[in-house]
């Protein structure tokens, strides 16, 4: 559920530095020092269940150490993506550097990627070719904190980068689940088609779901079909969905993961 809905400006400033390691260094680890300040305004629609929401959001800055360990299992010599990939994500505010909330944040983030052989013969027509396949796409995205977490820093759900369909942040919580599906489908070198299913919420256990248990029937979903096309400017992205409620239409640039 949305907590609070407002407009903001934020200022942000980030360092951050990483290597990979291991054998084949299939592995790598970043990490940021993250100072933020985000200064709020013209709050309409506060949630009834979380009358705190405008107080958390803007009585103070947050400095966080965010810290992130990958395990790249994908092929770098080909055109494609195949293979898997999985990060660690761990977040920490501290009441330094002008900080004023102490959280931590945990999130766990797989994806892969597997061609699809003989999508082409299904629908009695040539899709791509050995160097560009039909390919499906899966992210499962899972996250919980701890501590002081301001409304500002809850995780967020809706809108073109996580569940298409939705509003862009309408769900807000502590805690967190998402997953998205996709088959990519070339039609030309620079054109392809995507079908998705999308599925996931936000929730904040203390007041939501009964004090706390969730189970899958929760998940709110949508599906869609997309279009990807190649441009000079980068990939360009228009994903239609419906929802629950309503449909909607989506753009941006590149693959969503």
């Amino acid at each position: 559920v949305k907590l609070l809905r407002y407009d903001d400006e934020l200022k942000n400033i980030y360092l951050g530095a990483g290597r990979k390691f291991g054998r084949d260094e299939k592995y790598s680890w970043f990490l940021t020092l993250d100072w933020r300040d985000v200064d709020a305004y013209n709050f309409r629609e506060q949630n009834k269940d979380y009358p705190n929401a405008k107080d958390e959001l803007t009585r103070g800055k947050i400095f966080s150490v965010i810290g992130t360990v990958t395990r790249n299992n994908t092929d770098p010599y080909l055109s494609y993506s195949k293979g898997d990939i999985i990060d660690l994500n761990v977040e920490h505010a501290m009441e330094a550097l002008g900080g004023e909330h102490s959280f931590t944040k945990y999130w766990l983030q797989a994806r892969y990627y597997a061609p699809i052989k003989g999508l082409g013969d299904f629908f009695g027509t040539q899709l791509g070719d050995e160097d560009n396949p039909a390919v499906f796409a899966a992210r499962i995205r899972a996250g919980f904190s701890s501590g002081d977490i301001p409304t500002a820093s809850l995780y967020s759900l809706g809108g073109a980068n996580t569940l298409r369909g939705y509003d862009s942040g309408e769900y807000e919580g502590t805690e967190m689940f998402l997953a998205n599906f996709e088959v990519r489908i070339p039609v030309e070198r620079a054109f392809g088609l995507v079908i998705f299913y999308d599925a996931g919420n936000a929730w904040n256990s203390p007041w939501e779901n009964n004090g706390g248990s969730f189970s899958l029937s929760d998940l709110h979903d949508s599906w869609g079909i997309g279009v990807r096309v190649k441009t000079p400017l980068g990939n360009f992205r228009l994903d239609h969905a419906t929802g629950e409620r309503e449909s909607r239409t989506h753009f941006g640039f590149g693959e969503m993961f």
